[in-house]
């Protein structure tokens, strides 16, 4: 076997062969050792963090690491922000996506290309081809660990994707629902592709995890960064889930739970620190503020000052609760630029007052009497881009960047084991047992003394789960994909309508409130659950792929 391999490949995306094949082309990158693929697998099959200074480091995540930037947007837990009005691009890139709209890649007469598709799939084409390669260096020690890496990252990308373009899994219509394109084989194909159904995609998932968790058994995690056993555990137990196999996901749980040296965080020690406020601060002063300038822009936030506060974020790569973590892309939630133009003060006016979105009002307002995590992860109280931000710690350590984040998709945490163990047990009618799960983390998320216990059964304990998802969990990348599958469960179907908000200009830099956009509950709107599929591989692959059709969508009072 010629030991080489085509980073990128044709796979209906719409560009010709011969880009990739000219002979000069820097695509292809020899293999002679299994070092060689770890490299790989590290440069082109991991998430690609991007590179840039603090300044526009939002904007490089809108642009460079686009693993589907906008999930956030479409649920309930944001929605628009308006102070004042401002023709803010980087809002409007997002716009048709908050609003649900017929093609969300087309707003205000621009277009936005859905780079998301693309850039799974090429992380897919060298995983496809590094496990063709990697099957020539079995005598090497790092063999098991490399080839559990590509199996663990190609079943987590073929997830995203089908979570994005096709409809939730459901037993009942899975084998007949169309799901994405599935491209396994590491050689270039010039045929055109069509979508294999939603069943067989879960399928290729669940294999690849399989092989994943007997791959990396025993193998020590090399980094918090690179995959391991326990986050395929992890991640097999939420496809599980999905697909509504309870008992399979619960056994997934306890292999982390039983197995793993993960503990929980205790928030009681945390309760009193705003998180993101040192970090804030750090970050305007290396955006060129002064000490006094960042003193008095937090001030004129009207954000409690106190600079002891040195934490910065509860969510980090080191807490004992991470099992992987990427900090791979901030699913775009606001804007933070300070706006320099108000009384020659930088920061007179945040942006995150202007056209940007914020934690809606229900989540905020929904948290439980002694909660921490409402303090600890949404602690603002006045701006919109100080609601967000302070759940998470920096993420960039290990890369040379220091960047507070919004949010991470590519984040495993413990928490998470806790609460699929509890919705698989609920789901199975082990009720008890399932109130025992969740009071274990409960237990560390309230004040001490305050009174959360799990009094819940049948149907109100699954709400209740369901809810310290939405507590727990929020801004990492599940609320949307949960809205979807809730809405098919084969038991205890929920479903909700959701209403974001739309401003429009109304003079002298002020905004006025339109009316509202609303997502109707699945069984009457179900279309607008699933993206579109981009218009790159539908031009490609005509005659062959078929679209997902969305219906035209007006604001309303």
């Amino acid at each position: 076997m010629n030991r080489y391999i085509c980073l990128i490949f044709v796979f209906f995306l719409g560009v010709s062969c011969r880009d990739f094949l000219e002979e000069q082309s820097q695509d292809l990158a020899y293999v002679t050792s299994i070092n060689d693929l770890d490299e790989l697998l590290v440069g082109s099959c991991y998430p690609d963090l991007g590179t840039g200074t603090e300044e526009n480091a939002y904007s490089i995540a809108l642009q460079n690491n686009d693993y589907g930037y906008y999930l956030h947007a479409m649920d309930d837990d944001t929605d628009a922000y308006a102070a004042r009005y401002d023709n803010n691009s980087t809002f409007w890139r997002v716009a048709g996506f908050h609003w649900w709209q017929q093609d969300p890649f087309y707003t205000r007469d621009q277009e936005i290309k859905d780079l998301a598709w693309k850039t799974y799939y090429k992380h897919i084409a060298v995983l496809n081809a590094l496990l063709v390669n990697v099957e020539e260096f079995q005598e090497e020690s790092s063999y098991e660990r490399v080839k559990g890496e590509a199996h663990f990252l190609r079943a987590y990308y073929y997830f995203m994707l089908v979570n994005m373009y096709a409809k939730p899994y459901s037993k009942a219509t899975a084998s007949v629902d169309l799901g994405v394109p599935l491209k396994i084989t590491e050689y270039v194909e010039g045929v055109k592709f069509g979508r294999a159904s939603v069943e067989e995609v879960y399928a290729l998932v669940v294999n690849d995890l399989k092989e994943a968790i007997v791959n990396l058994t025993g193998v020590e995690q090399k980094s918090v960064r690179r995959a391991s056993v326990f986050a395929a555990n992890t991640l097999l137990s939420r496809v599980y889930l999905y697909m509504g196999e309870w008992e399979l996901a619960e056994k997934q749980c306890d292999e982390v739970l039983t197995k793993g040296a993960f503990k929980l965080e205790d928030y009681n020690g945390l309760a009193h620190a705003w998180c993101g406020l040192k970090s804030t601060f750090d970050q305007l002063l290396r955006m060129g503020y002064t000490e006094e300038m960042a003193l008095k822009y937090l001030q004129m936030a009207a954000i409690p000052v106190d600079l002891t506060q040195t934490a910065a974020g509860v969510i980090r790569t080191t807490s004992s609760e991470t099992i992987f973590a990427q900090g791979l892309n901030r699913l775009y939630t606001y804007v933070m630029v300070p706006n320099t133009s108000l009384g020659g003060v930088p920061g007179g006016v945040p942006r995150g007052m202007a056209m940007s979105y914020k934690v809606s009002d229900e989540l905020r307002n929904s948290y439980e009497e002694g909660d921490q995590r409402a303090k600890l992860y949404l602690p603002g109280d006045q701006l919109a881009m100080f609601w967000i931000s302070s759940k998470y710690g920096d993420f960039y350590e290990q890369v040379g960047m220091n960047n507070d984040i919004t949010s991470d998709i590519g984040t495993i945490r413990l928490a998470e084991v806790y609460l699929n163990k509890a919705e698989a047990l609920a789901m199975q009618d082990r009720d008890e047992e399932a109130a025992g799960v969740l009071k274990e983390l409960r237990d560390k998320r309230f004040i001490t003394g305050t009174n959360h216990e799990i009094t819940e059964t049948g149907k109100e304990l699954i709400d209740k789960i369901r809810w310290e998802r939405r507590w727990e969990l929020c801004f990492e990348g599940h609320r949307w994909f949960d809205l979807r599958r809730y809405a098919v469960s084969p038991k205890y179907t929920d479903s909700k309508e959701i209403r974001h908000a739309c401003y429009e200009n109304g003079g002298n830099n002020t905004a006025v409130l339109a009316g509202y956009y609303v997502l109707g509950t699945y069984d009457v709107d179900a279309e607008a659950y699933v993206l579109p599929i981009p218009k790159y591989a539908m031009e490609y692959n005509d005659g062959v792929m078929v679209d997902n059709v969305r219906k035209p969508r007006n604001l309303s009072e």
